[in-house]
């Protein structure tokens, strides 16, 4: 991955303070966007996710420099999101609406530079949890 990990550090720095509008504008954005993503979120607790999905987020702009150390738990999500119902094809629609609650918090200081940046962070983020779920899946259908 040769994400510019500082642009990517400072951006999430600068707008950590508004992680609370960050989650509130990604989860309307994936259920307008995306209803039948909205569907998997039923019940479920939404100030819960929206700390889970914040976690991560500090968890992987932490470990930018070191993510083949992060990937192992990515994976082990990945394992648990397949219990959720979540399939390859929503990963997609999940990074669409991070990278535009991330733009839109950001405001005028958004630019093709950070949107790069952003998008492969997510896409390492993507295809780690995507290859837990593959990888649970082969377990199970060789037991």
């Amino acid at each position: 991955m040769a994400v510019d990990v500082e642009l990517v550090r400072k951006n999430f720095h600068a707008i950590s303070p508004k992680v609370d509008e960050v989650m509130e504008t990604f989860f309307a954005t994936l259920f307008l966007r995306y209803p039948d993503v909205a569907l998997l979120f039923d019940g479920v607790n939404m100030q819960q996710q929206h700390r889970m999905l914040a976690n991560v987020l500090v968890f992987v702009v932490e470990n930018l420099d070191a993510m083949e150390i992060a990937s192992g738990t990515l994976e082990e999500m990945g394992r648990r999101h397949i219990n959720y119902g979540a399939e390859p094809e929503h990963y997609p629609a999940m990074g669409e609406c991070l990278l535009h609650a991330l733009a839109t918090v950001t405001g005028e200081d958004w630019n093709d530079e950070l949107e790069s940046q952003w998008a492969e962070v997510y896409a390492a983020i993507s295809a780690s949890m995507i290859r837990g779920a593959e990888k649970a899946t082969e377990t199970s259908a060789t037991s």
